[in-house]
């Protein structure tokens, strides 16, 4: 009987130990609920989740208009910072929605490439582009630095875009787009900061003409007649911009063309003139090849003292 005490006893003892290994394997595993964390990141405010901090800056880098002759635009590379302003260490994921306006021409995300990679310090990006490549609409993966990130450090991001097609076809688009940096440990509880930064890209558009009011002046000389003159300033841009003039359905041909170019200031006559209607101003260049949106402005006939000396005046 003293037999069978001793081993309940050293089997019970065997069991309390593998229950106190099972017990510290379980809270180790669990511990502080680290596995569950993960916080979005803002350039500001800061956005926190317990010790789980970050932020990012320099987001608004990436906004640029493209102006560029060929097929392509030059490249341009900025330098994101993420920092881990935390107490835990990171792992970081992007992503990138992109908001396109519904006027006046909206730039496709799909028509921007976009690089990723990272660098040792911010100013360590370089000129030319490394990484994996994608698109504003489908973003590269973060690079692998972007794994692990420690407490109180930064990660610089070297984002690189360059936009795909014609500057003369895609003129006038824009998109404005945010980039969001994701901090992780686990993925089962999450907290979105508010405030993600945001950039716009769009594609170089030669402005339209513009005027003081309608820009246009009646001169009347008693038995000569009257005048209508337009004056306008034409936008700076390229060299040798030009301002084309087109009647609404021809009917300013009369005897000249339904189309001609003009400088300001431009005194329309009878000849430009033939019935009361709309001129439409139109701003080209050819560098890039692009043309302004129009700016419509009204003008009529006039006959002259008993019909003689026939003229021009606003609409």
């Amino acid at each position: 009987m003293m037999r069978s005490r001793k081993t309940r006893r050293f089997t019970s003892a065997r069991l309390a130990a593998v229950m106190g290994i099972a017990l510290f394997l379980t809270a180790a595993g669990t511990g502080v609920g680290y596995a569950a964390w993960s916080t979005s990141v803002a350039s500001s405010p800061t956005a926190t989740a317990g010790s789980i901090a970050s932020t990012v800056t320099n987001v608004g880098d990436l906004g640029r208009q493209y102006q560029f002759s060929g097929s392509t635009s030059p490249l341009k590379i900025s330098t994101i910072t993420v920092r881990n302003s935390g107490t835990v260490p990171l792992n970081y994921t992007l992503a990138v929605t992109t908001t396109t306006p519904a006027a006046p021409l909206p730039l496709p995300a799909s028509s921007v490439s976009f690089w990723l990679w990272s660098a040792p310090t911010s100013t360590g990006c370089g000129s030319t582009t490394q990484g994996a490549v994608g698109t504003l609409a489908v973003p590269p993966a973060m690079p692998a630095s972007a794994t692990g990130v420690l407490p109180a450090t930064d990660l610089y991001l070297c984002a690189a875009t360059q936009f795909n097609g014609t500057n003369a076809a895609a003129q006038g688009q824009s998109a404005e787009f945010s980039l969001v940096v994701t901090g992780r440990i686990g993925t089962n509880w999450t907290t979105t900061a508010s405030g993600v930064s945001t950039a716009t890209q769009s594609v170089y558009r030669i402005g339209a003409i513009a005027t003081s009011g309608t820009g246009c002046v009646s001169n009347s000389v008693i038995g000569l007649g009257s005048t209508a003159t337009f004056t306008w300033t034409t936008p700076a841009g390229p060299p040798a911009p030009t301002v084309t003039v087109t009647a609404n359905l021809g009917n300013t041909a009369g005897t000249g063309p339904a189309s001609f170019t003009v400088t300001s200031p431009h005194t329309f006559t009878r000849t430009e003139v033939k019935t009361s209607t709309t001129l439409t101003f139109v701003v080209s260049e050819p560098t890039y090849g692009t043309s302004s949106v129009s700016v419509v402005r009204n003008i009529k006939p006039t006959g002259g003292l008993f019909g003689i000396a026939a003229g021009t005046e606003c609409g």
